[in-house]
């Protein structure tokens, strides 16, 4: 009788420990139904600033600003080998499957002067190399200027010899000639592609896996935000690279419109995604390759027309072009990053505009292969409302399990 008292009594105080833990929600009512509650961030302070935390329970971490705009941290061990093989386990026996490409919605160019106009950007007579790389209508592949003089040539389109494309060698051949190689890249040369990877999803909320349920306690005291809110988010994607696999500079998560937030089993035809924030995981240790790289980090000087030029190379992250980015973090195992995808807005204390700095992508891994995983923290609909109680999953009221 004695032990059974005892081993209550010690269950209870880890409970209370692990309670304790968890960031505080200073008030009476829900966060989620709390007027006066605003999404918190971890202040950078400058880069390589470093604080510690006890993000697990005996165990202290450094927590480390790596840029200031867009915020970027990274915590060393914050999953230990054994973890980190399990997760790379658990995708494998949830099955793998290629990464999907982002979809190609540009209308077909007629073979016309405005067309050659927009894809002339410069406006100065000739479509140049470089202009290849970043014009309309070629899909989810990108060139460098040596892809653009090597297409070039195999279609015979500079008659002149001068690598430049005028507007008599442009109606030759054609804009659908042009636009229908970009779509045979697309398909038969995979450095091309936006991003070339498999990946599987894990489901973290319903399963009786004590290392899953943990990451929520682990998270929670990471981000500072409300333990639910994690639990609710969508399921951790485990990501696979062999060699040449990359993922070229996006954004994880959408610029706010009035289009409503994806969620689980989503009925909207069109939707967006709501990823307040993202923490990536290193899941091994890469031979060589495989930096994540974040392009215009602590850029005091971006804006979107410059970057409508930068991107081709900046954008573009093989091996020899990812040291163009202003930040690059070592894929080490056990290491986690997180970045703010989204403002804070300054009146509701809620979800801001998408953060435009926070591009960033995975190099080529030259050698071996790398895994990765990604947790997503949604944010989803009006303060207050709803859908921001039910959360990605929107299972909160229904009472159901997966």
């Amino acid at each position: 009788m004695e032990y059974f008292v005892s081993l209550l009594l010690i269950i209870f105080l880890v409970c209370l420990l692990v309670r304790m833990s968890r960031p505080m929600h200073h008030s009476d009512v829900p966060w989620y139904d709390d007027t006066n509650y605003r999404l918190p961030r971890r202040e950078p302070v400058h880069v390589n600033f470093t604080r510690t935390a006890s993000l697990n329970l005996g165990e202290e971490h450094v927590i480390k600003t790596l840029s200031l705009n867009p915020p970027v941290f990274q915590v060393d061990n914050f999953l230990s080998p054994e973890e980190c093989n399990y997760l790379i386990y658990m995708a494998k026996n949830a099955g793998l499957a290629e990464s999907p490409l982002h979809p190609d919605r540009t209308e077909p160019m007629p073979t016309n002067r405005n067309t050659f106009d927009e894809w002339d950007t410069n406006g100065n007579g000739y479509i140049e190399p470089m202009e290849f790389t970043y014009i309309k209508g070629k899909g989810d592949i990108y060139l460098t200027v040596q892809d653009a003089l090597d297409m070039m040539q195999d279609l015979n389109m500079d008659k002149s010899r001068d690598f430049v494309i005028d507007f008599g060698e442009f109606m030759a051949i054609g804009a659908d000639v042009i636009q229908e190689h970009f779509r045979w890249l697309a398909e038969h040369v995979d450095h091309l592609k936006s991003r070339t990877s498999k990946q599987a999803w894990l489901w973290h909320y319903g399963v009786h896996n004590e290392l899953l349920e943990g990451f929520h306690e682990r998270l929670a005291r990471l981000t500072l935000l409300p333990h639910d809110l994690i639990e609710m988010s969508e399921p951790m994607q485990v990501v696979s690279y062999k060699e040449r696999g990359h993922y070229h500079c996006h954004h994880d998560s959408d610029e706010n419109t009035k289009l409503p937030c994806c969620t689980h089993n989503t009925e909207e035809p069109e939707c967006r995604l709501c990823r307040y924030l993202t923490v990536q995981f290193f899941l091994n240790n890469v031979t060589a390759g495989g930096q994540t790289a974040f392009q215009v980090a602590d850029n005091s000087t971006f804006s979107y027309e410059a970057w409508a030029e930068e991107a081709a190379d900046k954008c573009n992250l093989k091996q020899e072009l990812c040291g163009n980015s202003n930040l690059v973090v070592e894929p080490l195992q056990g290491r986690a990053i997180m970045w703010y995808n989204h403002e804070v807005d300054s009146s509701s204390g809620w979800m801001g505009d998408l953060d435009p700095m926070t591009y960033h992508g995975g190099c080529d891994v030259t050698t071996g292969e790398k895994w990765i995983a990604n947790s997503w923290i949604n944010v989803i609909g009006e303060k207050g409302s709803d859908e921001s109680y039910d959360g990605w999953l929107k299972m909160r009221h229904k009472k159901d399990e997966l």
